[in-house]
């Protein structure tokens, strides 16, 4: 390989490494995704409190709004089940896994934490979790909201990717508000879908970091390379 292309192949790397860390999904230029693996320990975000599903094991039952504190299973045109377990886990000891009963075509199944999160006017905040697809890569949408929020924040899942991926996205409250969050599948759904879910989280701005992904293993022997030609044309050029 000449220096020239391997030159250029650093160049691509560059652009490629950045897309693995801060890649801008379909519906929002607020919504992110970092594909996994991760960079063990790397990240900062305030997991909301049982939203990191390190409760007992067992089902998440079905219900309407009942007061802070609780895990419920919302269903629409679609039903399913919930539930915490290893299963589902990114992190930790639990986490959630969410599946519906049988195909549906509109208003879906959500895992939803109807603690309250009190947002302050003016500060911008990072809505974020992890969620791994599985075979949900169909025509179904996974996505965490605020519960139906005027104005709110929807942040995407990337279909394409049925591994672990971190999901945020940004927003500033107008107002003083009280939040709650959930994890939606929606769309057209099949039977065998499933989602999982661990550590939704939501963050100011100003102390928010998402994980690193960790590179792939040719990138490493690109990178290498590209140091290598780079230190070649240094020292060829002080011969010169």
């Amino acid at each position: 390989m000449r220096p020239q292309q391997m030159l250029a192949g650093m160049k691509s790397l560059r652009v490629r490494l950045a897309s693995l860390v801060l890649c801008a999904t379909a519906g929002s230029a607020a919504n992110f995704v970092v594909k996994g693996p991760f960079v063990p320990g790397s990240g900062t975000y305030d997991v909301v409190p049982g939203m990191n599903f390190e409760g007992a094991p067992g089902s998440i039952a079905a219900g309407a709004y009942t007061g802070a504190g609780n895990l419920i299973l919302l269903q629409g045109t679609g039903t399913g089940t919930a539930a915490i377990g290893p299963a589902g886990t990114f992190n930790g000891f639990g986490g959630g896994s969410l599946q519906p009963d049988a195909a549906f075509n509109g208003p879906g199944i959500a895992i939803a934490y109807n603690g309250v999160y009190t947002a302050q006017a003016g500060i911008t905040y990072v809505l974020s979790g992890f969620l791994k697809l599985g075979s949900t890569t169909t025509s179904g949408q996974v996505y965490l909201d605020f519960w139906d929020v005027p104005g709110d924040l929807v942040v995407s899942a990337d279909n394409s990717y049925s591994d672990w991926q971190f999901v945020y996205g940004t927003f500033t409250s107008p107002v003083n508000i009280d939040l709650g969050t959930r994890v939606v599948l929606d769309g057209i759904v099949a039977a065998p879908d499933r989602v999982l879910v661990d550590d939704v989280a939501i963050t100011p701005l100003s102390r928010f970091a998402a994980p690193r992904a960790i590179p792939e293993p040719q990138s490493y022997l690109l990178a290498a390379t590209g140091i290598a030609v780079l230190v070649w044309s240094l020292v060829g050029s002080r011969k010169a």
